[in-house]
């Protein structure tokens, strides 16, 4: 890969758990973060943890739910880690 490409990572469920810890952990490879959960509560403080930490502070933190995110979907993405906690939807 071309290394003036900047790496975006889509994280789903990044609100908590190993979501969030993942999102935290991209960024600090030098990953711009795509954060996707239905708390966006939630998101605003991983987007706030992400600025306020120095390795970090940097990274471009996209803050999206699940109806957004659908629309990106079909883009291409340096990395997708899907991490669902529950069902979005029953059959």
């Amino acid at each position: 890969m071309d290394s003036n490409v900047k790496k975006i990572a889509c994280v789903t469920g990044a609100s908590s758990g190993i979501g969030y810890a993942t999102a935290k952990e991209l960024a600090t490879l030098g990953y711009d973060i795509i954060a996707v959960a239905r708390r966006m509560d939630r998101l605003k403080e991983l987007e706030e943890d992400l600025n306020q930490n120095p390795e970090t502070s940097d990274c471009r933190v996209f803050l999206a739910n699940w109806m957004s995110a659908i629309k990106w979907m079909c883009s291409r993405f340096t990395m997708l880690c899907l991490r669902i906690g529950k069902p979005l939807m029953y059959w």
